[in-house]
């Protein structure tokens, strides 16, 4: 973790967690986190969920914009690339805003494996999320049979270039995750050293773009993420988070895993003289019984020196450079592996 980038965890709940389930789940893990100061996290519920889950949190802790570092955000969990049209079962980004979804999940594993989601694909997605001001958190990662032929880094390069441009006139506002496809659910977890390797390499390729976009880009690590693996993944240097599956649907575990990035984030401050932790706020925050006695008007956003984790303008339609549309891309044609 840099002491420079917000660290960020955010929950996946994939096909789960629908309902009053979703609501439960949303509120105890908004009270919860409320005390980590240091930590952006964001919960992907359902479509059906969102809306919901958007109250619960605004209900509980009186945003879902997380740029103040007091709220929570809300992602989905997939997209459209167009804002309408003829495409039965899909959702648009206008649709994502009105049900106050401010973050998306873009080309995570599953998408590309059992949906056939293209490189080219995942990139329309990317630029239509930043144009309408929608945080993507784009998912990268290879196979076990690309990992046992050696092929990480060259997939990971694949990936990324074909939407690491449109992050350009934004630095900071996309993220990046990257989830090792045999790790996810599996129980199995990259070596904190082996992540570190792939991470630095997604850092080396976005200074192609800019160094701004490379130093502003939080680039996050997927993959049966636990509490009892988060710290020793969140200490290595270009890890800013995680991205985090069936842990997230147990508020405990998902709440150590923040846990755990705060306690790291607060030696990091430490190490560079910050403030202590909760300084900021104007009394204690009671976590689990979701009294607030905060003043809101001390909200202060990312501490002194780090990139800002909001754009300071709005992204350019123009931003990703050689994406074209192409609306016979929607799947590719490989076999489903």
């Amino acid at each position: 973790m840099n002491p420079f980038r917000r660290p960020l965890i955010a929950g996946n709940w994939k096909m789960n967690a629908g309902g009053q389930e979703a609501c439960v789940l949303a509120n105890e893990v908004a009270a919860k986190t409320r005390r980590f100061d240091r930590v952006d996290v964001v919960l992907a519920p359902p479509f059906t969920a969102i809306a919901a889950v958007a109250h619960e949190v605004e209900e509980t802790r009186g945003s879902i914009d997380v740029d103040e570092g007091f709220g929570v955000g809300v992602a989905a969990q997939n997209m459209h690339h167009l804002q309408s049209g003829a495409f039965t079962g899909e959702i648009s980004t206008p649709m994502l805003r009105d049900a106050g979804a401010t973050w998306v999940i873009l080309g995570h594993s599953e998408r590309r494996q059992h949906f056939y989601e293209t490189d080219h694909g995942v990139a329309l997605k990317t630029k239509a999320a930043l144009d309408a001001e929608i945080r993507p958190i784009v998912c990268i990662g290879e196979t076990l049979a690309e990992r046992e032929a050696g092929e990480t880094l060259q997939v990971i390069e694949r990936q990324l270039r074909a939407f690491m441009a449109a992050f350009e006139p934004s630095p900071g506002f996309g993220v990046i995750a990257y989830e090792p496809v045999w790790a996810i659910g599996t129980g199995k977890v990259a070596k904190p050293e082996d992540a570190q390797e792939v991470h630095a390499r997604i850092r080396e390729l976005l200074a192609e773009v800019s160094e701004e976009v490379a130093e502003a880009t939080r680039i996050l690590y997927g993959g049966s993420v636990k509490a009892d693996n988060a710290a020793g993944l969140l200490e290595q240097l270009d890890i800013d988070g995680a991205l985090v599956g069936g842990a997230s649907l147990d508020a405990e575990g998902f709440v150590k895993i923040v846990e755990a990035a705060q306690q790291v984030a607060d030696k990091l401050a430490e190490e560079e003289g910050g403030p202590p932790s909760g300084q900021r706020n104007a009394g204690e925050l009671d976590a689990d019984t979701g009294a607030d006695e905060r003043d809101t008007g001390d909200a202060t956003s990312s501490e002194e020196g780090a990139p800002p984790s909001s754009a300071d303008g709005v992204p350019a339609s123009d931003g990703a450079v050689g994406i074209e549309p192409d609306d016979d891309d929607a799947v590719d044609d490989r076999e489903n592996t």
